[in-house]
This record gives C-alpha cells, structure tokens and sequence, in this order.
C-alpha cells in the first residue's frame, strides 16, 4: 500500500447489487424482481433489476429496500 494513500470518508454505503441462487421459477434478464435475500437481518423484501443470468445463479443491480405489503417473492412464483 502506498505510505501517501489516505482514506477519505464517505458516509453511508449502500447495497448496489446482489448475486446468488434463485429458488423458484427463474426471471428475465431486465425484469424487476422481488426478492427476500437468505441472510437479510431485518427480512424485508426488496427489489431489483435482473442484469445477469448463469444459469441458476442470477446478479439483481439497483437495490431498493421497501414495506411491500402484499407481495410474492422470487420463490414463491
């Protein structure tokens, strides 16, 4: 690491995108989705772009986190 290098603060990071396996009936690359991640501390559902299939494995770019009321997820459908 370069001895000059100095961190600069930036305040809130948020979650941009997230990768994993869809259970369920699998979604289109540009559709948005619903989703419940696995390790979600708070269990909200949210909401994503799908930008990348490989197989079962899916990448979901532009995160927003909502209180979806009535909602099916990912896998649920």
């Amino acid at each position: 690491m370069n001895p000059d290098f100095n961190f600069i603060e930036l305040g809130t990071c948020m979650v941009v995108s997230f990768e994993g396996a869809v259970e369920g009936k699998s979604p289109k690359v540009g559709q948005t989705v619903k989703f419940l991640p696995n390790h979600c501390m708070m269990r909200k559902v949210h909401s994503g772009v799908v930008v990348q299939i490989e197989g079962r494995n899916v990448k979901i770019d532009c995160i927003d986190l909502k209180v979806w009321e009535h909602t099916k997820c990912l896998s649920e459908t």
